[in-house]
């Protein structure tokens, strides 16, 4: 005679459930590497494109994330999503003004003045 009961809640407890994030198991490996770090971790992107773990990572890390150039020179980084760099743009007119270079993503500007 077949079973009347379709989830066994035993099963349930020790079964793994399935992953929420996309690419989850990347993102597991970049933290567990992050959190064996015993000194500093250094980490290398495209500054026009950083990767799905370096927003994230600004987003938790806050001030404690500070990005530089390979020479080892800050960044005017910027204040709203904290991923990308203020550059000078021109606007109308030919005014000039710094803007994120995430744009379109964030639209943070500010005078160059």
């Amino acid at each position: 005679m077949p079973s009347r009961i379709e989830d066994d809640e035993l099963l349930n407890l020790v079964m793994p459930r399935p992953e929420t994030f996309e690419f989850a198991e990347e993102r597991r490996l970049f933290y567990v590497a992050l959190t064996r770090a015993s000194r500093g971790v250094f980490l290398l992107t495209n500054s026009r494109e950083p990767s799905r773990y370096i927003r994230e990572l600004s987003e938790i890390a806050g001030d404690d994330l500070r990005f530089e150039t390979v020479e080892g020179g800050a960044l005017n980084q910027c204040p709203t999503c904290r991923v990308g760099q203020l550059v000078e743009r021109s606007g109308r007119n030919d005014s000039r003004f710094w803007g994120c270079n995430q744009y379109p993503t964030c639209k943070h500007t500010q005078s160059s003045v």
